[in-house]
C-alpha cells in the first residue's frame, strides 16, 4: 500500500513553513531604538564660563542690553553718589546730621504706611485709581526707607549697605513690572546676568581709578 502521499504533503508544508521562518525578519533580535542625544542642541560654554569667571549671558540685541544695563546701574549709581566719597558722601552726611531730629518722625511715617497697606489689603486693589494710589504709597515708602538709611548711616555706616542689598532686587523687580510686564520673571532674570556683570566691573574700575 502506498501511504506516503499525505506524509509527503505534510513534509512539504513543514518545509515551506521552515523556509518562511528563515526568510522572515527576526523581530526579537532587533535592538530597541533610543533617541540619540544631539550635542549640537546643547549650549556650548566658553572657558571663562566653565571656570565660573564669567556668567552665562543670554544672547540679545545691543539695544536691550544697553537698556537693561542702565536699569541695573541706576540704583548703584545713586547709592555711590549719595553715600561714598566717590560722590557727595560728606555733604550728605553733614546734611543728615543737621536734620537728624526728623529721624523719629520718619520712622512713624514708615510704620504708618506699612500698617495702612496691610490693614486695607493693598494687594487686592484692582481699580486703576487704587493701583495708582498703591504705587504712590509704595514709592513714598521706598524713598522714606532710603532717607532713613541716610540718617542711620551717621552712627552706623554699614546700615546703608544692608539697605542696598534689600533695595536692589526690589528695584529690579519693579523695573520688570514697569518695562516688561508681559515677560516671565524667569526670562527676565536670565537677561540680567550680563548687564549686572558689566555694571559690577564698571564700579570696580571707577573705584580703582578714584584710588589711583
Amino acid at each position: 500500500m502506498y501511504t506516503s502521499g499525505p506524509l509527503e504533503g505534510q513534509n512539504l508544508s513543514t518545509r515551506n513553513l521552515s523556509t518562511e521562518d528563515e526568510t522572515a525578519p527576526l523581530v526579537h533580535d532587533k535592538s530597541p531604538e533610543y533617541p540619540s542625544k544631539n550635542n549640537d542642541t546643547q549650549p556650548t560654554k566658553s572657558f571663562m564660563e566653565a571656570v565660573y569667571l564669567v556668567p552665562h549671558m543670554e544672547p540679545m540685541c545691543a539695544t536691550k542690553f544697553f537698556r537693561l544695563s542702565v536699569i541695573c546701574a541706576i540704583l548703584p549709581a545713586i547709592f555711590i553718589l549719595a553715600l561714598s566719597n566717590l560722590g557727595f558722601g560728606e555733604e550728605v552726611i553733614t546734611w543728615s546730621r543737621r536734620y537728624q531730629s526728623y529721624h523719629s518722625l520718619l520712622e512713624r511715617c514708615i510704620i504708618g504706611i506699612i500698617a495702612f497697606l496691610y490693614l486695607f489689603d493693598a494687594e487686592k486693589w484692582k481699580s486703576s485709581f487704587a493701583s495708582c494710589f498703591r504705587f504712590l504709597l509704595c514709592s513714598i515708602l521706598f524713598l522714606s526707607v532710603g532717607l532713613l538709611a541716610v540718617f542711620i548711616s551717621v552712627d552706623h555706616p554699614h546700615f546703608s549697605l544692608c539697605v542696598f542689598s534689600v533695595y536692589m532686587p526690589i528695584w529690579l523687580y519693579g523695573c520688570k513690572y514697569l518695562f516688561y510686564p508681559r515677560k516671565s520673571t524667569n526670562d527676565y532674570v536670565i537677561w540680567l546676568s550680563g548687564p549686572l556683570f558689566l555694571v559690577g566691573w564698571l564700579i570696580i574700575f571707577a573705584w580703582v581709578f578714584w584710588t589711583a
